[in-house]
């Protein structure tokens, strides 16, 4: 049993170096389309692309949950107390398997005072997030299935081209300028990635370009 017990530690121990060595290595992001052992993919369990990665690249309090949240709130209203029914979940190829997605997101409309309430009645951009953390290959990046959504009512059913135009609307309201909230100023800088999505139909039919935008985001 202490034998057993110390090999357990001991790979834990190589896992959580292999992390650091991965981090310092200046990785932006581990491809989960090269995992060949646990079945890393760039669509979510519901078929919908992973269009959008912050960059592990990024200043390091961007990638924590309060500190994605605050840069997002810098340039976005949401509100988070209302469920869109279940989570859906995503495999990075980072050896944490399938994991459930850590928030759903809606863009604001124009109108800070309604935000994500008003989204969710008539519909609006939106996102899901996941963090790329597992043992294997733990860069910290955060990968987001930005979409353009119909009304509640609806289920969550894609606007044509929702995939495109989301990843869009996500990536122009993020580079527009500096933002701030809360005191913390954030610069967005982004870049085309090829060959983790094929173009082609994605969840619920709706085609989809291919292309992921690299975001790295730092505190100024």
């Amino acid at each position: 049993m202490l034998v057993q017990t110390l090999g357990a530690i001991a790979l834990l121990a190589l896992g959580v170096k292999a992390n650091i060595r991965e981090k310092r290595a200046g990785v932006a992001f581990f491809p989960p389309i090269n995992d060949t052992s646990d079945g890393g993919s760039q669509l979510d369990s519901a078929g919908f692309p992973l269009n959008v990665i912050i960059s592990a690249l990024s200043s390091p309090k961007v990638l924590t949950d309060n500190g994605f949240l605050n840069y997002v709130s810098s340039f976005s209203t949401n509100c988070l107390d209302i469920s869109l029914g279940a989570y859906q979940s995503s495999n990075l190829g980072d050896g944490n398997g399938e994991v459930s997605q850590t928030l759903p997101l809606f863009f604001n409309f124009g109108n800070d005072e309604l935000g994500f309430c008003y989204g969710s009645q008539i519909g609006g951009k939106s996102f899901s997030f996941y963090r790329q953390n597992g043992l294997d290959h733990g860069t910290g990046a955060l990968f987001l299935a930005a979409a353009d959504m119909e009304d509640v009512e609806e289920r969550r059913v894609m606007r044509p081209s929702g995939f495109n135009t989301g990843r869009d609307a996500f990536v122009a309201a993020a580079t527009a300028g500096a933002s701030t909230f809360d005191g913390v100023t954030y610069s967005t800088t982004t870049e085309d990635v090829t060959g983790l999505l094929p173009a082609g139909i994605a969840g619920q039919g709706i085609a989809q370009d291919g292309v992921v935008k690299l975001l790295t985001v730092t505190i100024t």
